[in-house]
């Protein structure tokens, strides 16, 4: 700047400049000129320019109003303020005033605009500029604009479209809001339709492991102290291979599975001679959520077993229901198993109780060759009770005999093998 100055002095004698007290003493200093054929015309620099913002701005129906202001305004020149940034606010155009501050002109320009969560962030811009020489500059300020949440959505983050168990899930709430929002979250059961407030105050729930037990209609409210907003709900079906497969047996036979995607139940039944196709057989499906309900009715007296199949491309379960009386194959099995052992058992026991029978009434003959020792002979004696004449002939008489026989020709030293014979005489 004090080049220019300086060589605008050699190309002049007389010149108006724009030059600040500095610049003027500058040029006496190096010139020791000043006075008499040079003119040195001083002006006043602008300061730089400030944007008033109120201390909160709330979105709603009232009108906000933006002030732009500079001081130090030459009134020999020409100042302006330019505003940036503002035609999305409003279409009013800037009222632009100077006023004398006791010391020194301001240049006051102001626009007023109704907020809106649109223009929160915004980047404002007011530029101070003044002639006739070049100078200009500027400020800026972002726009805080405070609103209630609007916009609140539920997103589900999870591995693959179709959520089994077993998968990582997450749930987020995503709100617009400014100042930032507390979150509150709700589950809705599918089967009661209860809902329950979730212990969290997080903007999103994190699923590990997902199981079963966490399916249903999610939602969440974002809330801070100027609203709140709800999003809508998300269902969270969980699924899982068939299970908890029961049959009930009334009058009919009822089969009901539980599964996610909805099992598709099959029917057999172990009579070969009852087709499924028999117009004495109806079979009937029904499906409610993640429970699948299939009625088997038989026009029969025949006893049979009936077995029912569920299945989705997850897996498969299988259960089985007999009529009293009847048996399965694995009953047959373990009865069979059964049966055989308690048969092992009591042969076993007859053996042993033979065995020690034998022990204790003493030793078998060695061999029929051994020689017998007769002892004693004894014959009941005659009485009259005894003799029967009645008939025309001799009762038959008995005699008692003991009879010993020793092992090799020798008596068995301390005891004997005693016989006792009884016969006909």
């Amino acid at each position: 700047m004090r080049e220019t100055v300086h060589s605008r002095l050699k190309t002049s004698t007389k010149q108006t400049l724009g030059l600040t007290t500095s610049d003027l003493n500058w040029v006496r200093a190096t010139t020791g000129q000043g006075e008499g054929g040079i003119s040195v015309n001083v002006y006043a620099r602008p300061t730089k320019p400030y944007i008033s913002v109120p201390v909160e701005v709330i979105e709603g129906d009232e009108m906000v109003t933006l002030t732009c202001t500079s001081t130090n305004i030459d009134q020999r020149g020409k100042a302006s303020l330019i505003w940036e940034g503002i035609s999305d606010l409003t279409d009013w155009v800037p009222r632009t005033e100077e006023k004398w501050a006791g010391y020194s002109w301001s240049l006051h320009s102001n626009f007023a605009f109704l907020p809106s969560y649109r223009y929160h962030n915004q980047l404002i811009k007011c530029m101070v500029i003044y002639t006739p020489y070049p100078y200009s500059d500027e400020s800026s300020v972002t726009l805080q604009i405070r609103y209630p949440p609007k916009e609140t959505v539920l997103l589900v983050n999870a591995t693959q479209e179709e959520i089994k168990e077993g998968d990582c899930v997450t749930l987020v709430c995503v709100g617009n809001s400014f100042p930032e929002a507390n979150y509150t979250w709700y589950k809705k059961d599918r089967s009661t339709n209860k809902t329950e407030i979730l212990n969290t105050a997080s903007s999103n729930i994190l699923f590990q492991k997902i199981t079963r037990k966490n399916s249903g209609f999610y939602n969440c409210m974002a809330t801070n102290y100027l609203g709140s907003s709800l999003s809508s709900e998300v269902e969270i079906d969980v699924q899982y291979k068939p299970d908890k497969v029961t049959i009930s047996q009334e009058l009919l036979y009822k089969c009901i599975a539980e599964a996610s995607p909805p099992a598709v139940i099959t029917w057999k039944i172990s009579d070969d001679s009852i087709n499924l196709t028999d117009p004495r057989v109806s079979i009937k499906s029904e499906f409610n959520g993640t429970h699948t309900v299939s009625t088997l009715k038989l026009e029969t007296t025949a006893s049979f077993c009936v077995s029912c199949l569920a299945q989705n491309k997850h897996g498969v379960s299988v259960t089985e229901r007999c009529p009293p009386g009847s048996f399965t194959k694995l009953s047959l099995l373990v009865v069979g198993i059964i049966a055989s052992g308690a048969v092992v058992i009591i042969i076993f026991v007859i053996v042993a109780w033979k065995r020690k029978k034998e022990v204790i009434e003493g030793q078998e003959l060695e061999s029929d060759s051994q020689p017998v020792i007769y002892t004693e002979v004894q014959t009941p004696k005659k009485t009259q009770g005894t003799q029967s004449e009645t008939s025309g002939r001799r009762e038959k008489e008995f005699a008692y005999a003991n009879l010993q026989h020793e092992s090799n020709g020798k008596q068995a030293k301390g005891q004997s093998d005693r016989v006792e014979f009884l016969g006909a005489v």
